[in-house]
């Protein structure tokens, strides 16, 4: 895993646009200070952090289980609707012990 921190939400909005999938998206900007989408581009997956208040980063995934990984814990910070098809799959649910 790695992250790149960016001084500009139009680099995060660039790789969201282009991205082939949108695995869910944790926050909201409108009623809290941080967003994270989750995404793919072929065979790389990303986490596009955007922030008001702290440095937005860019994580870049060696896969798509390290990246769900994150995404269960950031969820479980953050918040947010998980779509219907991820909602199916249990890995990307918080575990019990976590609660």
């Amino acid at each position: 895993m790695n992250k790149l921190e960016v001084n500009s939400w139009e680099v995060l909005d660039i790789i969201r646009d282009n991205s082939e999938k949108i695995y869910g998206q944790a926050g909201d900007l409108d009623s809290q200070d941080a967003l994270a989408i989750f995404c793919s581009i072929a065979d790389d997956y990303f986490e596009l952090f955007y922030s008001d208040i702290a440095t937005s980063y860019i994580t870049h995934f060696d896969n798509e289980q390290e990246m769900r990984v994150i995404m269960k814990k950031r969820f479980k910070e953050l918040g947010g609707e998980l779509p219907e098809d991820i909602m199916k799959d249990t890995s990307f649910m918080p575990d019990e012990e976590d609660s």
